[in-house]
Formats: C-alpha cells, sequence, structure tokens
C-alpha cells in the first residue's frame, strides 16, 4: 500500500510542477500510519461519466480569464487549451 501511495503521489505531483512535490517522507511515522489506515483499497468499473459545463462559476469576468490564463499555463489533465479557451468565450465574447 506505502508503495503505491507513493507512485500515485509521484504521478500527480509531477504533474503540478514547479510546486515542490508532496511526499510521505515529509510526515511523521505516526502521522503516515494513521493516515494509511484511512485509506481502504479497492477497484471500480467506470461505466460512464455524465458532466457538467459551468465554466464562469458566477465570477467576475478577470478571474475567470485568470483561471483560463492558469489552465492555459499548466496542461494539468486533457484537453485543457480547449477548456481554457471554452472559458475565455464564457461572456459570449470570442
Amino acid at each position: 500500500m506505502r508503495d503505491m501511495l507513493d507512485r500515485q503521489s509521484a504521478h500527480f505531483e509531477d504533474q503540478l510542477l514547479p510546486k515542490t512535490p508532496w511526499k510521505t517522507t515529509k510526515m511523521t511515522p505516526e502521522v503516515l500510519d494513521s493516515m494509511m489506515r484511512q485509506i481502504a483499497p479497492f477497484r471500480m468499473t467506470i461505466e460512464g461519466v455524465d458532466g457538467t459545463w459551468k465554466l464562469n462559476q458566477n465570477k467576475p469576468d478577470e478571474v475567470r480569464l485568470r483561471a483560463a490564463d492558469h489552465a492555459d499555463a499548466y496542461g494539468m489533465g486533457s484537453e485543457t487549451a480547449i477548456l481554457s479557451a471554452l472559458m475565455r468565450g464564457a461572456d459570449g465574447q470570442p
């Protein structure tokens, strides 16, 4: 379980560079043991995904546009260029 947590953490934390990656070695052994007891490993099969598009989150244009810039800059996840373009156009402007 610890090996899986370290591998998963490394995979996702590397996507946030240049942010310093979080690692289990930053935790005291007692806190890590407590956290590990709270993790319940399981597998699931995804049969479908339903999404909702709400790109402005009822925020002012400047906040929405900064969020779009941030999505472009980090490029984490799939299709972030399309997402940021949609966010930029959420006010009806091209």
